[in-house]
């Protein structure tokens, strides 16, 4: 049985297992700036750095049905709509153009997620250390992005 954890703990958490998750994205830009061909098993930088970043930005997209099923009917039509257009974008997306031009769109889906964040933390849906951890990581990844975007 998994104990409950005060709200603060809970945040540390969140900040955590968020920065690790963008762990991977300077990983790869690091290894494009070093100009490594590909990781073993996983194949290059370019590709492990799209197919992640279309796991990551479906999963935050997704996120947002997650505050309606929870209970927060006060949650705006809109944004059941932007999920599923911005999910729709990704995968289509990672289907349809260059990998490195994909890395343009994941940027633009990044800055779009934490835009709608934004918006919920003004209206007092999401809690301002949610906030400052999305934007902190969303910068990481951002320049991830565009290092290996200039580097590849």
């Amino acid at each position: 049985m998994i104990e409950n954890s005060g709200p603060q703990t809970q945040s540390r958490l969140y900040s955590t297992l968020a920065c690790a998750g963008a762990l991977p994205f300077v990983a790869c830009a690091l290894a494009a700036l070093a100009q490594v061909e590909a990781f073993p098993l996983l194949g290059t930088p370019l590709h492990v750095s799209t197919t992640y970043g279309l796991v990551i930005a479906s999963f935050m997209s997704g996120a947002l049905w997650g505050y309606r099923v929870a209970g927060r009917e006060a949650m705006p039509a809109w944004l059941f709509t932007t999920s599923n257009v911005l999910a729709l974008t990704c995968w289509f997306g990672f289907l349809l153009v260059s990998p490195k031009a994909y890395l343009l769109i994941l940027s633009a889906v990044f800055v779009i997620l934490l835009f709608i964040d934004s918006r919920l933390r003004r209206a007092g849906m999401l809690d301002a250390s949610y906030l400052s951890v999305r934007r902190g990581v969303t910068l990481t990844v951002l320049a991830s992005l565009g290092t290996q975007f200039i580097a590849t």
